[in-house]
């Protein structure tokens, strides 16, 4: 993703030229390009009426029209903001117009981040399809998960947050949360890529407040390989997402796989998905922490409603299914 550096692709021109003779070069049979605003997608646009393939366009949401929620001063990124307005009311229309099929994770339509949703159905819902995320779950050996002994985590109940460490997907809101909500024996496992500024802002918040919680712990982890990944989403009882922005996580439904249910900020088509509580404030995730943590019949019941909707929509035989039918339809498109 590009967006609030859309402006600024890296690159020479050279490079930019580059690529899009190779595009051209490739001879597609089929052209499927992720994001609005992701750079391919952007780089691509001059050259699309070269190509005599079918193109779908996914989108993952849309958010240039939204005002930044955590910019610093003094323009609290106002200047991104409308950089971002200009660049969408320039090339939007241009991408509607290259493009044979549009494809939204969730049939939601709002003003927020499925304002693109709910623009492209008024604009030709023919040409609009609906296929959501599905997370490539790998398989785990019929061995003991030694996740919680590996990492010194006892038998109390551990939250898991799985997310890259950054302000968006603002890990200190779930850190505070965790303290917060003073659950005993109990531990926060925040996984993420790599160690950046962040997560260095993120280990000074834990180690300034851990002293004061002796009964509780966190983890933060990075690097982790995926097959660790989902050893943690089977040792854990409960995950944790609290981003400012989302459209329809993949973590939660890798949450809803494996029976966990979830908590997490509400955003996107997140109030939509089964198997968790969506919430709206620090107090109300902390209010939702307590409840489920003494709660063990609801988290069973939200677990297995997780599963459920799992099976019957983001299971992955389900969601090819729905691609192969929508590459059929537009191979039998004529350009």
């Amino acid at each position: 993703m590009v967006n609030s550096h859309i402006l600024q692709l890296i690159g020479s021109h050279e490079e930019m030229d580059r690529f899009r003779v190779d595009l051209i070069g490739e001879r597609p049979d089929l052209l499927i390009c992720e994001c609005w605003d992701a750079w391919p997608t952007v780089l691509a646009l001059p050259v699309l009426k070269k190509l005599t393939c079918s193109k779908i366009l996914v989108s993952h949401g849309f958010s240039l029209h939204l005002k930044p929620t955590n910019a610093p001063p003094p323009f609290f990124g106002f200047g991104q903001w409308l950089r971002g307005i200009i660049w969408a009311g320039y090339y939007i229309p241009k991408l509607i117009k290259a493009f044979d099929r549009f494809v939204f994770l969730s049939s939601r339509k709002d003003t927020k981040r499925f304002i693109d949703h709910a623009v492209m159905s008024r604009l030709d819902q023919q040409a609009v399809r609906i296929i959501p995320n599905s997370p490539n779950l790998q398989p785990l050996s019929d061995s003991p998960n030694d996740f919680r002994d590996r990492h010194g985590i006892g038998l109390g109940p551990l939250i898991l947050c799985v997310a890259n460490f950054s302000a968006r997907k603002n890990q200190e809101l779930a850190v505070s949360s965790f303290f917060e909500a003073a659950i005993p024996g109990s531990t926060l496992v925040c996984m993420g890529s790599e160690k950046n500024d962040y997560y260095d802002q993120l280990a000074s918040m834990v180690k300034a407040r851990q002293p004061s919680h002796p009964d509780q712990k966190v983890l933060l982890l990075t690097g982790m390989s995926r097959t660790e990944t989902m050893k943690a989403y089977v040792a854990c009882d409960l995950t944790l997402l609290t981003a400012h922005q989302e459209t329809q996580p993949i973590v939660l439904i890798e949450s809803m796989a494996f029976s966990k249910p979830w908590i997490a900020t509400s955003s996107g088509c997140i109030m939509e998905m089964e198997g968790g509580v969506p919430v709206n404030s620090s107090q109300e995730l902390v209010r939702w922490l307590k409840k489920l943590m003494v709660d063990h019949d609801l988290m069973v019941r939200l677990g297995a409603e997780g599963r459920s909707a799992f099976e019957r929509r983001y299971e992955q035989t389900e969601v090819k299914a729905l691609w192969k039918t929508l590459v059929d339809e537009v191979s039998c498109i004529v350009p």
